[in-house]
């Protein structure tokens, strides 16, 4: 599945998803249009961490999760939290993939996060 958030402002955050299945590897049908969508404000950037999160806890390798927003929107902030509690590791350091354009984080399962900005 995937999750688009979309900022209307920095800290407001719409919440929208859609569900693809995948026939053969790099071909992905969308199964289903969703309707579901969930407006936040969040005020504070620990409070984002806190929704990446909450956000991580049921997901499965192929999930994929694209953040839009200008900067100072918490995306990062979001990325934080979502890889630190799917990882496992609270402590570890998460940067924005800016000028590398793509990190990687090993959760304690085996799954790898792909961390990239994307133009």
């Amino acid at each position: 599945s995937i999750l688009q958030p979309f900022t209307s402002s920095a800290k407001h955050f719409r919440f929208s998803s859609k569900t693809f299945s995948s026939t053969r590897p790099g071909q992905q049908e969308e199964l289903e249009p969703s309707t579901d969508s969930l407006q936040l404000f969040i005020p504070t950037p620990e409070d984002m961490e806190d929704v990446g999160a909450v956000l991580s806890l049921n997901t499965n390798p192929g999930d994929t999760i694209l953040l839009g927003g200008d900067l100072g929107a918490g995306k990062t902030c979001f990325s934080r939290g979502f890889v630190q509690a799917r990882s496992g590791s609270p402590n570890m350091r998460i940067t924005s993939p800016t000028y590398l354009l793509s990190n990687t984080y090993s959760c304690s399962d085996g799954i790898i996060i792909h961390h990239m900005d994307l133009y």
